[in-house]
């Protein structure tokens, strides 16, 4: 019984730490209401995320939708990226800011809808996957080229565990991690078990999160896990910082880079 009982004593930090943070981001989606919500985006991001937009096409209507980018040109792309949101969020917010992505981008809406108009990943790590598949399918359906393309997974806050617990449930499927504003000092065993060549952590010098983040790299590779960290600067729960988005791209960047 003591045993159990110190078990029990041991994970419950870790469960504290990851709710207080979905909480934190469920607030402020509520207060922000249906147009920003859960899209993490700062206020000086405002004037970039239209532009951004113009280049997101709707790749599949059927609820929930399903939007991507194409690349400038195929020949250069590398991969397939597939971004997942927060919780409460509209793809549509933070899509366009992956667009630098070299190679296709696509922006699934989550699987359950939220009472302020957004949508939050709901259900079994297999309802996730299909939710992950069906963009897939329908990136293919629209680019058949990036059928051949291997497969990188980005996740903001909620996403960013949803694309760990995927990853995890297919090891060896996917070629690398983006991982932002997340707990992953509490995810290294995740983030091995699901065998991806590179794995990018980016977050907010302001978020919570920011601290856990940028020492996960040093334990990965313990575990010969190649892992790298990026700050956006003084900016809280979000993944764009100072305006822009040269982070995302040197890291997105960076995942699917031929090796030395």
């Amino acid at each position: 019984m003591r045993r159990l009982v110190s078990r029990s004593r041991r994970g419950a930090p870790v469960v504290f730490v990851r709710s207080l943070a979905l909480l934190f981001a469920i607030v402020g989606a509520f207060v922000a209401g249906p147009a920003s919500a859960g899209n993490g985006a700062s206020p000086e991001s405002a004037a970039v995320a239209p532009a951004r937009a113009t280049q997101v096409v709707e790749l599949d209507a059927e609820d929930p939708p399903i939007f991507g980018v194409a690349p400038v040109s195929s020949d250069a792309a590398r991969a397939t990226f597939v971004y997942l949101h927060g919780v409460c969020g509209l793809t549509m917010n933070g899509c366009g800011h992956f667009a630098s992505a070299p190679g296709w981008l696509v922006c699934p809406q989550a699987n359950s809808t939220c009472a302020n108009g957004g949508a939050s990943w709901a259900g079994s790590v297999e309802e996730k996957i299909a939710s992950v598949d069906r963009a897939l399918d329908a990136a293919h359906a629209r680019w058949p080229e990036s059928a051949r393309a291997p497969v990188v997974l980005v996740g903001f806050s909620q996403g960013a565990y949803v694309a760990m617990d995927i990853a995890r449930a297919r090891p060896g499927r996917y070629a690398g991690l983006l991982l932002l504003g997340a707990d992953t000092g509490s995810a290294v065993d995740r983030i091995r078990a699901a065998r991806v060549a590179r794995v990018g952590l980016v977050c907010g010098a302001y978020d919570m999160m920011f601290p856990k983040m940028r020492d996960t790299p040093q334990v990965l590779a313990l575990f010969g896990v190649s892992a790298r960290f990026a700050s956006l600067g003084h900016v809280g729960h979000t993944y764009v910082g100072g305006g822009n988005d040269a982070v995302l791209t040197s890291m997105l960047a960076w995942l699917v880079e031929p090796e030395a």
